[in-house]
């Protein structure tokens, strides 16, 4: 009896089983590492978020006790807040006559996830970082007042040749054509304002950097709140603004005497 036909049959049978085995198992894998890659996307978004959170939860601590402090100079300085660093490209109060009256810790001025801030050792907000902590590493101090995109972006223009002399005094900018004076910051102007209207002040007095994602970061306004602003939302968390201060602060030498 001839069973050669029988066997090459079930050759081809068993191949053919083979083959579809063979493409389950690679559906099977494919489909596993692909939930495998959403599965870690997901734990990346999640803990990204997670990291964001935190990290605005301590900067927004460290902007509130700024906050204080800077109350409690205007309180007796006239209602006006510190004037900015005499060093050009330090977008930070400078700390003759602030630090340590007002704020008695530098390391505040450095949120908990700066790479200065984390030089301070294990003691991380116990220990003062002294003069070497005001500098904008964490976030940039704005003293005038600075109510939209258009007058940022002049403030920064004007910034560039800022004599050190008049650094207190009140800035003239150029918008649009037009000559502009920004005032410097007076705290008890802003109070009564949002007492009278409930209105916001809206001049930011210390912006936070936004993170390497770019997605926004904390904003202290002159009329004591504090808010939390998606990049793009509204000034000063623009891109042109924030490019801007990122340009001024590349800066490092003395503002001119000159």
């Amino acid at each position: 009896m001839d069973t050669t036909g029988k066997q090459d049959d079930t050759v081809a049978k068993w191949a053919v089983q083979h083959d579809n085995e063979r493409r389950a198992r690679a559906i099977v894998i494919n489909i596993v590492a692909v939930l495998a890659v959403g599965l870690i996307g997901v734990g990346c978004y999640f803990f990204w978020e997670l990291r964001q959170s935190s990290r605005c939860a301590s900067c927004t601590n460290d902007v509130f006790i700024l906050r204080e402090g800077l109350r409690e100079y205007a309180a007796e300085h006239g209602g006006l807040v510190p004037p900015i660093s005499p060093t050009r490209g330090n977008l930070m109060i400078d700390p003759e006559g602030f630090y340590p009256t007002y704020l008695d810790n530098a390391c505040w001025l450095q949120c908990e996830w700066s790479d200065m801030r984390r030089t301070a050792g294990s003691e991380g907000k116990n220990e003062d970082l002294g003069l070497s902590g005001f500098t904008d590493d964490s976030f940039c101090y704005l003293p005038w007042e600075i109510r939209n995109e258009a007058e940022g972006l002049a403030f920064l223009e004007a910034y560039k040749s800022l004599n050190l002399n008049n650094r207190a005094d009140n800035l003239t900018v150029h918008v649009g054509g037009a000559v502009r004076v920004l005032p410097r910051i007076r705290l008890s102007d802003a109070t009564l304002v949002r007492e009278l209207d409930d209105a916001r002040y809206d001049i930011p007095v210390a912006v936070e950097w936004p993170d390497k994602f770019h997605r926004g970061g904390t904003v202290l306004y002159a009329d004591g709140s504090i808010r939390t602003l998606n990049m793009g939302e509204a000034f000063p968390m623009t891109k042109d603004f924030i490019d801007g201060l990122h340009e001024i602060a590349s800066m490092d030498k003395p503002l001119s005497k000159h």
